[in-house]
């Protein structure tokens, strides 16, 4: 299972596993499930990755068939399934919203970073090959910039506006299975499976 509190604290977001392909929305001072949404057309395989907007009003999840899918979580609507983006026949491992424009993205087993307007799913703004599995986003936040993590073990920063690389970030020796960003920015935190974790300074941050 997989969670997430959205940006205010008051609300938590989860998705099950692979024997419940649901995602659930909570108060989590009552415990009350607020919201559920389950089966067609929302994810009928096992969930893989979830992110939350920052505005705490949609989520993006994506499945082991290579699926996503943007929800409403808002308790109110009825329609909680915004789009359904269907792109890659291979897992999705990481999803995300960017802080600053109306862009999404995805990535996984397939090894192509996918970023997209939300308001308009139907069209790839880019699409950034790598050369082997991608399992993790990072979102830069004061800057259109999308940092990746891939089993090849480099860390690569891309521009959203172009979906141009950025930088690489080289030195593990194995596949890298986490990435996080600092708070400001500057510097890049990785984890390999070869026992080591890095920190790297962000080209170019305020």
């Amino acid at each position: 299972h997989l969670w997430a509190f959205t940006a205010d604290g008051k609300t938590v977001v989860s998705v099950g596993g692979d024997d419940d392909c649901s995602l659930r929305v909570w108060n989590p001072k009552t415990g009350e499930c607020t919201v559920t949404v389950s089966g067609y057309p929302f994810h009928e395989t096992g969930v893989t990755c979830l992110g939350v907007h920052h505005e705490g009003k949609i989520c993006i999840t994506g499945a082991d068939n290579g699926t996503v899918r943007i929800c409403n979580i808002q308790p109110a609507t009825k329609q909680h399934v915004l789009a359904s983006i269907n792109w890659s026949e291979e897992s999705i491992e990481a999803v995300g919203f960017s802080l600053h424009q109306p862009l999404c993205a995805s990535g996984g087993v397939d090894g192509f970073l996918r970023i997209w307007d939300y308001n308009t799913t139907t069209i790839e703004r880019s699409k950034c090959e790598h050369p082997d599995v991608i399992n993790r986003l990072a979102w830069h936040p004061t800057q259109p910039l999308v940092y990746t993590s891939c089993m090849d073990g480099i860390a690569r920063c891309w521009d959203l506006r172009t979906g141009g690389l950025v930088r690489q970030y080289t030195g593990h020796k194995q596949g890298i299975q986490d990435l996080a960003l600092s708070p400001d920015g500057s510097m890049l935190l990785s984890g390999s499976d070869d026992f080591t974790a890095k920190v790297f300074l962000t080209a170019g941050s305020e």
